[in-house]
């Protein structure tokens, strides 16, 4: 028989945390984008708001100068689930120890540089398991990741290719 603790929310081990200094990712929806986020991510002023064609994420400059990193950097995000390649926009505006990456860019994954999205979406960070039985909330707008400046080869940005034809 179920009771009510069954549903009820409760306190989950954090995976992913076998590395030090790990910051509190949060998915943030883009200034001006207000309807669904990744249809609008061809847009003019969409566009605008990237990174070398990218997704872009802030840091504070606390996180940014213990790390190495200054401001239009190419930024390592990684964790247990996956990896992706951002823009440093270093500012106060944001509480040290979380970075924000905005949503809805379209995956485009790079194979040979073991699955790393070059487009970073954010998505490749993020658990798809719901908060609780009860909540059956999404829980997918945060995560524990780390950041590091990318020095690995130069990748090409393929998201906005049209398919190839038959």
């Amino acid at each position: 028989m179920r009771t009510a603790q069954d549903t009820q929310c409760g306190w989950s081990r954090t995976n992913g945390t076998a590395m030090p200094n790990p910051v509190s990712y949060r998915c943030c929806p883009p200034i001006r984008r207000i309807v669904c986020t990744a249809s609008l991510t061809t847009a003019s002023f969409v566009n605008s708001m990237r990174w070398r064609g990218a997704n872009r994420f802030t840091l504070h400059p606390q996180d940014a100068q213990t790390r190495g990193i200054a401001d239009g950097d190419t930024v390592r995000v990684w964790n247990h689930r996956g990896q992706i390649l951002a823009g440093a926009v270093v500012t106060e505006g944001i509480r040290p120890g979380v970075i924000c990456i905005h949503e809805g860019a379209w995956p485009d994954l790079e194979v040979s540089a073991g699955g790393i999205c070059k487009n970073g979406a954010v998505n490749v960070l993020t658990k798809d398991l719901p908060s609780s039985r009860l909540g059956n909330g999404c829980a997918g707008n945060t995560a524990l990741a780390w950041i590091e400046k990318y020095t690995g080869p130069s990748l090409t940005l393929t998201a906005f290719n049209p398919p190839a034809s038959p």
